[in-house]
C-alpha cells in the first residue's frame, strides 16, 4: 500500500483542492481590497472639503512668495552689509527670531523658529 499526497500544500497534485485553494485566495484578496477601499472612502468622506484652487488663489500665492523673497533679500542684505556690531542684533519675524553679530570679519547667525528649533552658523567674511 502506498500513499500519494493529494493536497498541494503537502506536495500533491489534487486539481480540485488546488482550485478550491485558489478560489479561497481570490475571495480573501477581494475581501481585503474591499476593506481597503471602504477605509479610503471613509477617510475621504471624513476629510474636510477643499475648495478648488482658483486663478485668484494662485495669484495671491505668487504675490506672497514674491514678498517673502523680497523680505528675505532685505534682511540678508542688512545682515551682510551691516558694519561690525557691538552686540547681537535681533530681527523678529512673527514667531521667528534671527539674531546676528558681526565681529572682526566673522558673522554669527542664530535663527529660532516658531516651534523653538534653532539653527546656528558662522561665516568668515574675511575669507581667511
Amino acid at each position: 500500500m502506498s500513499y500519494s499526497p493529494v493536497l498541494p500544500q503537502f506536495g500533491g497534485t489534487n486539481g480540485q483542492a488546488l482550485t478550491v485553494l485558489q478560489f479561497d485566495l481570490q475571495l480573501q484578496s477581494a475581501a481585503d481590497a474591499k476593506k481597503k477601499a471602504d477605509t479610503l472612502a471613509l477617510e475621504r468622506a471624513m476629510a474636510p472639503a477643499r475648495l478648488p484652487t482658483t486663478a485668484t488663489d494662485k495669484l495671491i500665492s505668487s504675490i506672497e512668495a514674491a514678498l517673502q523673497v523680497r523680505l528675505a533679500y532685505a534682511y540678508a542684505d542688512q545682515i551682510f552689509t551691516n558694519i561690525d556690531t557691538e552686540g547681537p542684533v535681533s530681527i523678529e519675524l512673527g514667531e521667528t527670531t534671527i539674531t546676528y553679530s558681526r565681529t572682526n570679519g566673522y558673522l554669527t547667525i542664530d535663527i529660532i523658529d516658531d516651534v523653538g528649533a534653532t539653527t546656528q552658523f558662522g561665516i568668515d567674511l574675511g575669507g581667511g
